[in-house]
């Protein structure tokens, strides 16, 4: 904001001085109000820094002091502290001609900040006939220190709004009389002490609203004295507003609930399938007491069913304290996924009233997950090792978004299987009492030796409600290394050697295609060729037997002619069959 800085002055010259004019050059956070010419001063416009000017152009005598006043504004970047001004003069002497000038006298001042207190009350909503404990903060929204704050309480009656009715009372006479709505019965004065700037301090003062002051708003007056930041000391006078109940709440009991698992208290989630105890508290918030209290439990869902106690009384409950109570539950599965509700009948006496309410107990019915693993192996799947097994959901409803995951021993010194782990396998979902079976591709080093390694799977999911769940599963599998068919070192077609089959399967293919395509056209001109050889020896078979048969034949004849004949008769006698 807009302050002045008032800079006094002494003569200290022989002669008398006159035409007195200052310029003052502010530090930052600090703005001139009227910037001076630039020809005013001799310079040019960019190099000038704010300043401000005032003069006093009477006589000063040597020796006397003079005060000359710069106005200016407190920018919101200036800091409570220190600071140092930078001060030109420009004066005549009397009875001389010409000006005489003084540059750069230093000129320190200080900001002090400014104190401003403001009240507020953390609790006004106040209930009529019964002393209410109110929470007043005092706050120091100002940049200086408020030193010494002593806060008292003002006994004068209070002024009232009323939200319905007046809190006026008429006598027999007419004349009307005015209640006193709100009285404080406990401390009137508090010595608070020092209040930093942004920072606060608290009274708790004790007052009592009668019980004709309900639905209205009361002002409970303060006064604040304090000193500011230049030791003055000031009064400041604060009034806090106040809304006096109608009358105290119906309920003065209240229900807290849960569900005890492995002792273990947590929100009412019930596991389907499963006896659980319930466990509930019942409270009495307010100020007096309650008599004859009984307490029925009862479930809305026929799915759900109450195993145990479900009726309680007792005589008497204290303000501010409460009652445990718990029974045993048994939901059906039918439900699992559904919100149900359980009804906790209250009936009671206070304040010589009888009263009964009725409050429902939220709670969700959610399935178990339990999964297992079992039948773990190796197989080799395409010339390459692979974790096998199954996964059994041992509860009774879906794990959603099921993965597995292979994870390295979590001790340095137990066995390691891989080398690298692969990156975890998406399952889909895993229903209940349906194994669901994985395969996990394994970097296993050919150095590795046959034996029982120990293997640790990250199983994650999620339930019903979409919550995430991880969980480590330990187990242990028997490896064989893979037997080797072909000698180490080169192949036949002296490529590579079998222990880089991955280096050189892609250049042994096109060799292995040739020879292929070439074996089958040997093949098919091979069986050409036969086929023909086979076709010219059964013709030239069939020649043969001609021959051999024509000369048989001959040979026949021949043999007949060199026989004896029988001339007596007609037909050929043998020799021999003469005889």
């Amino acid at each position: 904001g807009t302050s002045t800085l008032a800079v006094v002055l002494v003569n200290k010259a022989r002669s008398d001085i006159t035409a007195v004019k200052g310029y003052l050059s502010l530090p930052p956070g600090f703005k001139a109000i009227g910037v001076i010419p630039a020809a005013d001063m001799g310079k040019n416009v960019s190099e000038l820094p704010e300043y401000t000017v005032d003069s006093y152009d009477s006589i000063i005598k040597s020796g006397e002091t003079f005060t000359l006043y710069f106005e200016m504004s407190v920018l919101k970047n200036a800091k409570v502290g220190p600071y140092i001004a930078s001060l030109d003069l420009v004066y005549s002497k009397v009875l001389e001609t010409g000006q005489i000038t003084v540059k750069n006298i230093a000129i320190p001042f200080r900001v002090t900040g400014k104190v401003v207190l403001d009240v507020v009350s953390e609790r006004y909503h106040l209930i009529p006939g019964s002393s209410n404990r109110v929470n007043i903060t005092i706050k120091n929204k100002g940049t200086a220190n408020a030193s010494g704050v002593i806060v008292s309480i003002n006994e004068a009656p209070s002024t009232s709004n009323s939200l319905s009715s007046s809190n006026s009372s008429f006598a027999a006479n007419g004349e009307g009389t005015d209640s006193i709505p709100l009285v404080n019965i406990g401390n009137n004065t508090y010595d608070i002490g020092i209040i930093p700037a942004n920072k606060t301090a608290e009274i708790n003062p004790l007052v009592y609203p009668s019980n004709s002051a309900g639905e209205t708003v009361q002002n409970l007056d303060l006064q604040i004295s304090y000193g500011d930041a230049y030791g003055n000391r000031k009064n400041s006078d604060q009034s806090v507003g106040l809304v006096i109940s109608p009358k105290p709440p119906q309920s003065i009991l209240n229900i807290d609930a849960g569900v005890s698992s492995n002792n273990q208290n947590s929100s009412i989630v019930l596991i389907a399938g499963k006896i659980q105890e319930l466990e509930f508290s019942i409270a009495n918030e307010g100020k007096i007491p309650v008599t004859d209290l009984v307490i029925t439990l009862a479930s809305h869902a026929d799915a759900v069913k109450i195993l145990g106690n479900s009726k309680w009384t007792f005589e008497n409950l204290k303000p501010q304290s409460k009652l445990n109570l718990s029974t045993n539950v048994f939901a059906s599965e039918d439900v699992i996924g559904k919100p149900i509700e359980f009804r906790v009948e209250l009936q009671y006496i206070s304040n010589e009233q009888s009263t009964t309410e009725t409050i429902n107990l939220g709670s969700y019915v959610d399935g178990e997950i339990r999964v297992r693993v079992y039948d773990l192996d190796i197989n080799i799947i395409g010339d390459r090792p692979n974790l096998v097994g199954n996964l059994l959901n041992e509860g009774n409803t879906l794990a959603l978004f099921t993965t597995v995951q292979m994870l390295k021993p979590p001790l340095s010194e137990q066995k390691n299987l891989v080398r690298s782990i692969a990156s975890q396998q998406y399952l889909g979902d895993l229903a209940e009492n349906s194994p669901l079976p994985f395969s996990i591709p394994l970097n296993i080093d050919n150095s590795t030796k046959a034996g029982t390694y120990p293997v640790f799977l990250k199983v994650s999911y999620r339930d019903n409600l979409r919550i995430p769940h991880e969980l480590t599963i330990n187990g242990s599998v028997d490896y064989e290394p893979i037997q080797q068919t072909n000698n180490e070192g080169q192949n036949i077609f002296g490529i590579g050697s079998t222990s880089s089959n991955d280096r050189n399967t892609s250049a042994i293919i096109p060799i292995l295609a040739v020879i292929a395509i070439g074996v089958i056209v040997a093949s098919i001109v091979v069986l050409r060729k036969r086929r023909s050889k086979s076709k010219l020896s059964r013709i030239l078979g069939i020649d043969n037997n001609n021959n051999k048969i024509q000369k048989e034949q001959e040979d026949e004849i021949g043999s007949l002619s060199d026989r004896p004949t029988d001339k007596k008769g007609d037909g050929i006698i043998d020799e021999r069959k003469k005889g």
